[in-house]
């Protein structure tokens, strides 16, 4: 490590890390919120040649209508399925009534958005995470 330049090693030691793990994870911002996003492989899924098929797909930000949300997004091959828990201590009875309301209205929306990618929604659940989302703030 000695040889690459002090600003570039945490790239580089991220880099030697997702090779390692294949975990990928990024915080960020997304219009002003904060969210975190990590993408890994489902060692409960099928494999091929060590190359694994299935994939698992994290992402918690706290949306400016439906609150924190926690999105748990499983592929498998060209078969996704969504699973959105919003913050269980945030988010109970009316509130929580609104946000599947808004979700199960725009499920239509993902699905087609999935199908122009070549992925088939299998399924889709909204309900409170069994765990409160981390707090990022």
């Amino acid at each position: 490590m000695g040889a690459i330049p002090a600003d570039v090693r945490p790239i580089v030691q991220d880099q030697i890390a997702l090779l390692e793990t294949g975990r990928m994870g990024l915080l960020g911002s997304w219009e002003g919120r904060p969210f975190s996003l990590e993408i890994e492989p489902d060692d409960n899924g099928p494999r091929s040649d060590d190359i694994p098929l299935s994939w698992r797909v994290k992402i918690q930000i706290d949306a400016p209508n439906l609150g924190k949300l926690e999105l748990d997004v499983a592929l498998a091959g060209t078969q996704a399925s969504v699973a959105v828990r919003p913050d269980a201590k945030t988010t109970k009875g009316q509130a929580l009534r609104d946000v599947q309301a808004a979700l199960a209205s725009t499920s239509g929306e993902l699905q087609s958005s999935l199908d122009a990618r070549g992925l088939q929604m299998t399924g889709l659940s909204v309900a409170p995470a069994t765990r409160p989302t981390a707090d990022r703030s």
